[in-house]
């Protein structure tokens, strides 16, 4: 008899990685403002690493999840991201989280279309909430310094998000543990 009630060890370990990555989402960002006399947030994208990892190694659920709660926990805890900013930050994360997890794991595109891919329709749908929500914010100026200042954070991502999903997927396959 099967109890559909009952979370299969799989579904355990997919919460647990989704809740993982979102305290990793964000403590990471609060460890990288101790760097003082730059904004390491803005260059590093601490808060973005795994909301890629959740959406690529998890799924499209997780990464949502990962993408809607990282922003309000850490604006709850640390102030940040700045409230103005906040709700098109929600939009950022939550669309790299949907995206990457679609065009990894249900269209089955390589991690290399994938991230990429999420990272430009992350930055299109902030740009999109910013034209058409906020009055006090330029959404193309916005994006573009968004853009220049996170060039190091972008290669850092394209180097770590796919050896976290590697080991998230090789994690999830082994039902021993």
């Amino acid at each position: 008899m099967h109890n559909s009630n009952v979370l299969s060890l799989k579904s355990t370990k997919v919460l647990a990685f989704t809740a993982l990555f979102v305290g990793l989402s964000v403590i990471l960002p609060l460890i990288f403002h101790f760097i003082p006399n730059i904004e390491a947030g803005k260059i590093f994208l601490p808060m973005e690493i795994f909301i890629f990892a959740a959406g690529l190694g998890l799924g499209w659920k997780s990464g949502l999840i990962a993408g809607i709660l990282t922003p309000l926990i850490s604006y709850s805890l640390s102030g940040m991201p700045k409230i103005e900013i906040l709700p098109f930050m929600i939009v950022e994360l939550a669309v790299y989280g949907i995206i990457s997890g679609l065009l990894y794991k249900k269209l089955r595109l390589n991690i290399w279309i994938s991230l990429p891919g999420s990272m430009l329709l992350g930055r299109a749908a902030i740009w999109l909430a910013m034209f058409f929500f906020s009055a006090n914010i330029n959404a193309g100026q916005y994006v573009v310094s968004a853009f220049r200042a996170g060039i190091p954070g972008i290669i850092l991502e394209l180097a770590l998000v796919p050896l976290a999903v590697k080991f998230v997927s090789n994690y999830l396959k082994d039902e021993r543990i």
